[in-house]
């Protein structure tokens, strides 16, 4: 039995298929120097990555203690909250517990466990909450209502340059008419599948502004909640939230997203190649975060075979 070491969709095809436990034995086996996940699932977020962590293989980005926090949305709140970032005013609903709530429109409804904007909803009128409870409470059992933050809407990072040190990378902000919906992010065929390019389909010339045209005042607000949250959540490497502005230049953070694969495409990349230092510009910065975690692995179980894994994978 042999993993694919390409990523080509014909290179997986025709691997091996094999239980969890022989694939595990094989990874043993191959000792590779470095993991780059690229799983968007929970599966993929969470347990993959401590998976890993028990081999003793490094990998990049955020580990698991941090991304489990980060994927439900009213702990997140209550993390920032908790170490001084700013967040909307709002209410946690649990179905069949708690479906009231003192938040009037306009706000925003959403389920706590769902990726992309799936199940959320702005609410612009009262009688239309219940509407939008629903829809949200079918997609999760616990449902976050908030105030709406009318105005603008970016996407605030900093990453950890090698010295330890954070840095803000150049934000980026979507031209918006209220709110990011699912329809902002995947985009769909005629027949309703998933685009295979959704990613990248979704993107339209002229919606989105990076870097965005912030004040100083409003870019050091920002810079320091960004720090502040990415530690908070005990975050690794890089972090990425969505923020919502007023018209006062308050900021309000909504979400982290503590995901990023790394394609020149990927929001960290994208907001990298507008920085003024070279080292974290893309690729870059990539092949830093390569380096760090490669020189973590245990001396003892370092092989020549796990690094031409790495370089496969950086060549896909």
């Amino acid at each position: 039995m042999e993993l694919p070491y390409h990523l080509e969709r014909g290179d997986v095809a025709k691997a091996d298929k094999m239980p969890i436990a022989s694939a595990i034995a094989r990874i043993t086996e191959i000792s590779p120097d470095v993991m780059v996940p690229h799983m968007f699932c929970n599966d993929g977020m969470t347990w993959y990555r401590t998976l890993f962590d028990l081999l003793k293989i490094p990998f990049l980005g955020n580990k698991e203690y941090a991304v489990w926090p980060a994927t439900d949305k009213a702990v997140t709140k209550q993390l920032l909250d908790a170490a001084g970032v700013q967040v909307p005013k709002g209410d946690l609903l649990v179905k069949g517990r708690t479906e009231t709530t003192s938040i009037k429109a306009p706000c925003v409804v959403k389920p706590c466990n769902e990726d992309n904007s799936h199940g959320i909803t702005f609410v612009k009128k009262d009688e239309d909450f219940d509407k939008a409870l629903q829809y949200a409470f079918s997609f999760d059992d616990r449902v976050i209502v908030d105030e709406y933050i009318a105005g603008r809407e970016l996407r605030v990072a900093c990453v950890e340059e090698e010295d330890g040190s954070l840095t803000v990378l150049p934000m980026l902000e979507y031209f918006l008419e209220d709110i990011r919906t699912s329809a902002h992010k995947l985009k769909t065929n005629d027949d309703g599948k998933l685009d295979k390019n959704a990613v990248v389909a979704a993107k339209k010339d002229g919606d989105r502004k990076c870097p965005a045209d912030v004040s100083p005042t409003l870019e050091a607000r920002l810079g320091e909640m960004v720090k502040k949250a990415h530690r908070a959540l005990k975050c690794r490497h890089y972090s990425l939230f969505d923020v919502r502005v007023n018209k006062d230049e308050q900021p309000f953070f909504l979400e982290a997203c503590l995901f990023c694969s790394f394609s020149p495409v990927s929001v960290i990349p994208s907001m990298s190649s507008h920085c003024k230092k070279e080292q974290l510009r893309h690729p870059n910065f990539f092949h830093s975060l390569l380096r760090r975690a490669a020189a973590e692995k245990p001396k003892s179980t370092s092989s020549s075979s796990g690094y031409a894994a790495v370089e496969a994978m950086r060549g896909a």
